[in-house]
Formats: C-alpha cells, structure tokens, sequence
C-alpha cells in the first residue's frame, strides 16, 4: 500500500529510499521564502512588478530547482499557477505562419523566425540557437549546453509545451503528457494539456496533481512505498475578479511552512513569507 507524507524526516531521507542512482546525491532540500534584494522588487526598465520564489530542491546531474517567478506584465492566464506566474518547467514555443514566440521562464515574449526542418537561428542577445530536426520538433539550444524540447502532438496544435531538458551527455528532465490529451477532440484554443509526471536526471518520479481548473495543487515525490508532499498550492478567486479565474493564494512545502499572496485584479498586491512577516 501506498502512503502520503509531508514529513521533513521522510524528505530528508529522500536520496536513500530513492536507491543507488539518487543515493550519490545529497537529500531533497525545502526552503522558505526566497526575496529578491528589494523588499518591492520592481523590473527597472519596465516597472513590471517580479517575485522570485524557491519552493524546493532536487539533486541531481541536471538540479531541478521547483523556482516560481511573478511577472506582473504577463497577461496570459491559464498558467501552472495562475496568471502573472512562470516556471522553468512551463515554458512554451508558440507557432505562427511565419514567426515563433518563445516564453521564457521569466515570463518574456521572444520572437523568432519560422525556420524549416534542418534549419537553425542563433538568437545573439539571448544567446541560444533554435534548430528544427523534424517537422514536429523544436530544439533550444543553450550555450550553457543545456538543450530544451518542445514537440507538436496535434496538427491543429499551435503552442507547445516544453517536454524535456538534456544536457551535453543526453541526461534528462523529462516531462510526461497523456497521449489521450491530445486526441482527435483536441481543441487548440483551451488551456495546455498538463503534464501528469515528471521524472528528473536522477531518476525520480514526481506526480504533479492539478485542480479542475488545470492549477497545480501538489508535488508528489515517491521515496519507495511512500509518497512526500514536496509542495502543495491553494488557490481562491479574489473578491475584486471580474473574470472568476483564480490566483494562487498559498505555498506549503514539505515541512508545513506556508507563504500567502493576495491579488487584486490578478496584480499581486501583498505576500507573507513563510515566517508570517
């Protein structure tokens, strides 16, 4: 029988229970809030509103650092964690007649040339080359040598969820979507099909389970027979909406500590750290 655990006991000992290939790397670390330097930070050449948030760490050949970012200018609403909100994971390529727009995992619009099956475009100022192996396949490829995957599932599908990161010796973060999601009732204007696991560079399995509005709710890692809550999301409409979508309220990681967020209009007007403060 399968159980589930918040345990920091059960976190830390993550790496062990995990076996020989987990067990070279240190264990699972949580964290509790992470600011930037400014107490209101603020993108200084937009006036964006940003916050950086750190939920928990996983070692490994690839790190998988589970990072949130808030980008107040980004308007798209149907994200992981609500609107304004990004993650490494959820980056995306969307594809037009005769440009592409990538979505970093700051929330930034990138625009980039339609190319052919064969073709590459190195991007100078952010200095990763886009490439095109096959008709339904795109490939960023970092200087860093970190190579990131986006994969076209439907012909009717113009954007495209990033499926996996490699590194320089094909070690991956892989991400793993239902082919059902994707079948001939496909409708490309709905929110993204979600990824429902992900298995990291060490070999670990994260279920990732989601509300009936597509928000991430938990982050479930399996430690043998067990299973540890990395870190759970709550989320709530705010009075002042006028859309009824709604905004993240709350973060809780593996050792119970919590930070909130409060919204108005989906701008992000007020945050405690996981101390209260």
């Amino acid at each position: 029988m399968t159980t589930e655990s918040t345990s920091p006991v059960e976190t830390a000992r993550l790496a062990q229970e995990l076996g020989d290939k987990a067990a070279a790397y240190p264990p699972a670390r949580t964290t509790t809030a992470r600011r930037t330097k400014s107490s209101h930070p603020v993108i200084i050449a937009t006036g964006e509103k940003s916050l950086d948030e750190l939920d928990f760490e996983l070692p490994g050949p690839i790190e998988l650092k589970w990072r949130r970012q808030y980008r107040s200018g980004d308007a798209r609403s149907d994200g992981w964690f609500g609107q304004g909100w990004t993650h490494a994971l959820t980056t995306e390529l969307w594809i037009e007649d005769d440009v592409l727009r990538y979505w970093d995992e700051q929330g930034r619009e990138i625009s980039l040339p339609a190319i052919a099956v064969g073709q590459e475009h190195f991007q100078a100022y952010e200095q990763f080359t886009l490439t095109r192996p096959s008709a339904n396949h795109w490939i960023l490829r970092h200087n860093q040598g970190f190579t990131h995957h986006f994969r076209q599932r439907h012909a009717r599908q113009w954007r495209l969820p990033l499926e996996g990161i490699q590194d320089r010796n094909r070690r991956r973060i892989q991400l793993h979507f239902n082919d059902g999601d994707f079948g001939d009732d496909f409708n490309p204007q709905a929110v993204l099909p979600r990824p429902d696991r992900l298995i990291d560079s060490a070999g670990r399995t994260l279920h990732l389970i989601w509300t009936d509005k597509n928000q991430l709710s938990k982050v479930i890692v399996e430690t043998g027979d067990t299973r540890v809550v990395l870190a759970s999301y709550r989320y709530g409409i705010a009075p002042t909406s006028t859309d009824g979508q709604p905004d993240l309220l709350s973060h809780t990681d593996a050792n119970g500590h919590t930070r909130t967020y409060a919204w108005d209009q989906h701008l992000l007007v007020g945050y405690t750290l996981a101390t209260g403060q």
